[in-house]
């Protein structure tokens, strides 16, 4: 798999193993318009670029909107849809009760670390 070319201020891309792994440049991804466009980014990897094993570490991350959650709902489903897999990694504190309290980590799939989740595509 070869990075895409997509130019974000908020995401960092990396490929590892076949896998891209997704990272944040804010630590607070909890305004509307920018999770819009962030959103836009985060399918595009898989309508426009065909990943299909993603990994969003959210290391880092110290707030997370309920606007976010709904694009990791949306990412997830077309990923399972068309035959891929997201991990969702790396967070704490209030970002993991988000999760917990929106049941998100029970839907999604989730691991500790990038490390874990790239061990969960072998």
């Amino acid at each position: 798999m070869v990075v895409p070319e997509l130019h974000s201020p908020y995401l960092r891309l990396r490929e590892e193993d076949g896998v891209l792994i997704v990272g944040f440049e804010c630590r607070e991804l909890d305004e509307q318009e920018n999770i819009e466009e962030l959103g836009y980014h985060l399918i595009s990897l898989v309508e426009k670029y065909g990943c299909r094993k993603l990994i969003i570490d959210l290391e880092g991350v110290a707030i997370v909107g309920s606007a976010f959650l709904a694009k990791l709902i949306t990412l997830h489903r077309r990923l399972h849809r068309g035959g891929g897999k997201l991990i969702v990694c790396g967070f704490a504190g209030a970002v993991a009760e988000a999760l917990h309290i929106s049941r998100l980590d029970e839907y999604l799939h989730t691991a500790a670390d990038v490390p874990s989740a790239l061990k969960s595509f072998q």
